[in-house]
């Protein structure tokens, strides 16, 4: 009987044998002819394997792998019918010259070793299939390399090799060549004749050209050139009919050749490029266009960090007939942009006002009028290019108004008071989870009123500067001009960094753009949108509303789309009319003190007011204006009031005791934004007791009689929530917030608060995912100083049902250790869904199989009962199973959309029935767009 052989612990002890010859003597007392397979894989007690190895000459298989053999002898090239050698993670710097004697050889396994060099003998493996010498010591391969005739495999990433032979051209079976992360910076004309070469792997290497005739290269299906020195493609990449992947990133290429768009690429990368356009063409490709968050989908687009000098890259993240219609017009005749977007942000009375107006007129005005709410003024400077000031007012309860505003397509300009020695930590933090990547220029004010006022920039950078595009300060002083022209340098320097004076825009939508700019008025209706758009040739209704939105976007107005019940004819306002409507609503003397509640009628007198910002606010205005504070997730209407959580009592009032209570706890690297914990207020208005609300936090209770409490502490770096009753609820509010954060550059641990014998142990979610992830059960809990369940935390956050499914469905995967899907799936399912489902209507066609299992699911969660009550809910579903049954792929990818953000947290309802979760579990394994 042949077996396989491994490293025997047990006979070396009852042979008393040392660390170096039990091996030899194992093979002594065995029928050396009925091993075929030799494994010490990890064997640590052997450095040297025995002469004697030769004694077992029907060997197929041998592997050292992580062992600490340095030597192999010269016999091992006796073993004959030796076809795989594995050396991986070993000592052995050389290899004997009898290895070229090892004819049946197919595998040869170097990956991490310490070889340093191949002797010349191994050329004459002519049956080797595979070679891997990757991150392996070895500096150069043999010259005559191609006498490997039946190699299909060669891994050379991480080595220090810096030529490839002339002879590699010989290589014609080889499917693989990897030689990312190597000193070589030319490839040999003959790597052409490689006609079976499937992978080609460039990246990370200082190649600066790409063989001419590369398209000769016909079954190559992927291509990595990332962060290589390439600047241009050559044309006969065309030719490469079976190409699927692509990464250009991090390359200095700014021209992409159309021929790309013909070939059958089902992954693009272009992140992290600096192109001068992209053609409409790329639309051929009939790929969803995807960011960073996506690497889990299978195929599309990636253009994240990169900027396009002809146009906005964001045109890219519309809908797809979004793109269509920009391109369109584009082509019909198009202008620059020359424009420039400002944001001024500050405290109230750090001298904002003073700044922008100085910059206009060019002189100091003292006591200017303090700004309520907000103001928009420009400044047109030669070559006709204009720049846009929002000047946003001081006072603190308007701080959560900004990130309506906020993007980052701008220059923020941050002011301090150099009178109070502030720190630009807090706003900086909320500039960088509202517009990542945009230019920022910190100006200390009233200097002259405290001259050594000043602060810690260098910290500021090594905090910030990777937040930004750019980032720079001064110390100014408007009233005597001190550091003004510094200041103003650095202000036309930081808008140079947005390059958008070289931004083209579709003329026809250039002079909408005007018109909206002078509207007469603070608003208009849907006619005289359309009677503008008509007069400049823009008579398709969808190419209206496209642009429209992107009006919306670019800060020129605010329009509504939808029908609200209250207003069907208002189209487009202005953006200060509608901020400084909700103002006035705020800031109004009846808001002090209201706990969050006003009456109908007190709004109306507000509104009505014509002593405070903007005119009056008449009837129908009126309407609109709460409509908006509604639609931004302000407030929400109980009864005859509206409550508006951010004017509800600054000091947390007395709360019920919870039973048996579960804390938890999200820990953010920054200062989190108070609007998102009022947002999650109005999007739990079910469950929020309102008498029980307070300025940093609420009190919660479901239906299910489920209680909780959810709060900021230490100066909103930290959101606490604690629950009690139904263990799913603290699953439902957790994902809730995570689902409002889900955009914000913000990091987040989690953490679970778990009692053992009226004892509490502070335990980090992330941790324990991931040794569940390598199939441990228990961790240790320092603070209690025992070990706990694994299983038994993660469930106060999912089923353990789910769990076990889900842990099941990414076995048979065999995810690498280094994938966090597992986490996101048990801890966020909605969100996973919604990113795989957002790009529905960008696909071709669905799978059926896919299809059905999203109707199955859909079908289930008709017929439970905790929704079976819910009419609306009802309708979308029935209206989804229909499109989904005829195939209709736009309108059901808009209706699973309309269902997952009215069921709220597909989790939440998984928590309750685990036969849905396990469903819903499977259904995400299966489903790809």
């Amino acid at each position: 009987m042949k077996f396989v052989m491994k490293y025997d612990k047990k006979f070396q002890e009852e042979n008393n044998t040392s660390e170096f010859n039990w091996l030899w003597k194992f093979i002594t007392k065995r029928n050396v002819n009925s091993i075929l397979k030799l494994s010490l894989s990890l064997d640590e007690t052997l450095d040297i394997l025995p002469d004697n190895i030769s004694k077992l000459t029907n060997l197929h298989s041998l592997n050292l792998n992580m062992s600490n053999v340095k030597v192999l002898p010269e016999s091992i090239g006796e073993l004959r019918f030796l076809r795989k050698l594995e050396l991986k993670k070993t000592l052995i710097s050389t290899l004997p010259s009898s290895i070229g004697n090892l004819e049946k050889l197919n595998i040869l396994d170097l990956n991490n070793s310490m070889i340093k060099d191949l002797p010349e003998t191994i050329v004459n493996l002519k049956n080797l299939t595979y070679l891997d010498l990757s991150y392996s010591q070895i500096t150069e391969l043999p010259q005559n390399i191609g006498d490997l005739i039946n190699l299909k495999f060669l891994d050379l990433r991480g080595t220090k090799i810096s030529v490839l032979p002339e002879s590699i051209g010989a290589l014609t079976e080889l499917t693989f060549l990897g030689i990312t992360n190597t000193n070589i910076n030319e490839l040999p004309y003959s790597i052409v004749n490689l006609k079976h070469l499937s992978r080609l792997d460039l990246g990370h290497m200082n190649i600066s050209k790409l063989p001419e005739n590369v398209g000769e290269l016909y079954n190559l299906k992927s291509l990595n050139l990332s962060f290589t020195k390439i600047q241009s493609l050559p044309n006969s990449i065309m030719n490469l009919k079976k190409l699927e992947f692509l990464s250009l990133h991090s390359t200095p290429i700014s021209l992409l050749p159309d021929v790309i768009y013909e070939l059958p690429i089902k992954i693009l990368i272009l992140t992290n490029l600096k192109l001068e356009t992209i053609s409409s063409k790329i639309l051929d490709l009939n790929l969803p266009f995807l960011d960073k968050y996506s690497w889990h989908i299978t195929h599309g687009i990636y253009l994240e960090d990169t900027e396009i000098a002809e146009f906005d890259v964001k045109v890219f993240s519309y809908p797809r007939e979004e793109i269509k219609t920009f391109f369109v017009e584009l082509e019909k005749n198009r202008i620059f942009l020359n424009e420039a977007r400002t944001i001024f942000v500050g405290n109230g009375s750090v001298g904002k006002s003073t700044i922008i107006n100085q910059m206009i007129t060019n002189k100091y005005a003292d006591k200017l009028p303090e700004t309520r709410g907000i103001q928009l003024k420009t400044l047109n400077l030669k070559g006709d290019f204009t720049i846009r000031f929002w000047d946003f007012g001081g006072q603190a309860i308007m701080h959560s108004m900004h990130r309506f505003f906020l993007s980052q397509r701008c220059l923020y300009v941050l002011v301090l008071d150099g009178r109070k020695d502030e720190n630009p930590e807090d706003w900086l933090d909320l500039i960088s989870q509202y517009g990542y990547g945009c230019p920022v220029l910190i100006v200390m004010n009233k200097t002259d009123e405290s001259p050594n006022a000043d602060i810690d920039m260098r910290k500021v950078r090594r905090d910030y500067i990777k937040k930004f595009r750019w980032l720079d300060y001064c110390r100014i002083s408007c009233k005597y001009g001190k550091g003004f022209n510094e200041f103003k340098d650095l202000f036309f320097l930081g808008l140079e960094t947005l390059e958008l004076s070289k931004k083209t825009f579709p003329k026809s939508w250039n002079n909408i753009r005007n018109k909206l700019l002078s509207m007469p008025g603070n608003y208009i209706n849907e006619a005289q949108y359309k009677k503008y758009c008509c007069d400049n040739g823009i008579l398709n209704e969808y190419a209206q509303n496209v642009l429209l939105s992107w009006m919306n976007d670019l800060g020129i107005c605010f329009s509504y789309q939808g029908n609200s019940g209250i207003i069907e004819d208002t189209k487009v306002l202005r953006p200060e009319w509608v901020i400084n409507g909700v103002y006035k609503i705020l800031m109004a003397p009846e808001s002090e003190n209201c706990h969050g509640f006003l009456s109908n009628d007190i709004i109306r007198q507000i509104l009505e007011r014509e002593n405070d910002v903007n005119d009056r606010y008449h009837n129908i205005e009126r309407d609109f204006v709460v409509e908006m504070m509604r639609k931004f997730k302000l407030s929400y209407t109980i009864g005859s009031s509206e409550f508006i959580p951010m004017l509800a009592q600054i000091s947390e009032p007395e709360l019920p005791d919870l039973n048996n209570p579960i804390r938890f706890e999200l820990a953010f690297n920054h200062c989190l934004s108070e609007s998102v914990l009022h947002q999650f207020i109005v999007e739990m208005k079910a469950d929020v007791q309102e008498h029980l609300t307070w300025r940093y936090g609420t009190f919660l209770h479901s239906i299910d009689n489920s209680n909780g409490v959810v709060r900021f502490y230490k100066n909103r770096h930290i959101i606490e929530i604690i629950t009690s009753g139904n263990t799913n609820y603290l699953s439902q509010l957790r994902n809730k917030i995570l689902k409002l954060i889900n955009n914000l550059n913000i990091q987040v641990k989690e953490y679970i608060y778990y009692n053992v014998k009226n004892k509490e142990a502070k335990l980090e979610l992330g941790r324990l995912l991931k040794m569940f992830r390598h199939n441990k059960v228990t961790d240790y809990a320092d603070d209690i100083e025992e070990d706990v369940n694994i299983c038994d935390v993660l469930s106060y956050i999912t089923p353990i049902e789910v769990i076990n499914a889900l842990k099941k469905q990414y076995d048979n995967k065999k995810i690498s250790d280094s994938n966090d899907s597992m986490a996101k799936d048990i801890l966020f399912m909605t969100s996973e869904i919604k990113n795989q489902l957002s790009d529905l209507n960008l696909c071709v066609q669905m799978i059926t199989n896919n299809a059905n299992a999203c109707i199955d699911l859909c079908k289930k969660i008709q017929a439970s009962e905790k929704y079976r009550d819910n009419s609306q809910l009802n309708q979308i579903l029935i209206e989804l199973l229909e499109e989904m049954q005829q195939n209709n792929q736009r309108k059901k990818g808009e209706k699973l959309l309309d269902f997952l953000t009215l069921a709220d947290t597909i989790a939440s309802l998984a928590n309750n029935i685990p036969s849905i979760a396990i469903s819903l579990a499977q259904l995400m394994g299966n489903f790809s767009i």
